[in-house]
């Protein structure tokens, strides 16, 4: 259902900001939703890491420029 909603939100967010990139993230060791984003177009671009109370979160940032 992933893969459906994402299409689905995509192209809403097309229709309403056809001339902006859209921006997301995922924690580095997901290779599934990293994919997931690929196959819709998105590029990795950095990653970051933040902490909430004792535990760090790293993170890569992907973006999407390219509509079809």
């Amino acid at each position: 259902y992933g893969a459906k909603a994402l299409e689905k939100f995509l192209a809403f967010f097309h229709e309403k900001h056809p001339s902006q990139c859209i921006y997301t993230s995922a924690e580095t060791d997901n290779a599934v939703a990293i994919r997931l984003y690929e196959q819709f177009g998105f590029e990795q671009k950095n990653t970051f890491s933040y902490s909430v109370g004792d535990v760090t979160y790293t993170e890569i940032r992907m973006q999407k420029t390219k509509w079809e």
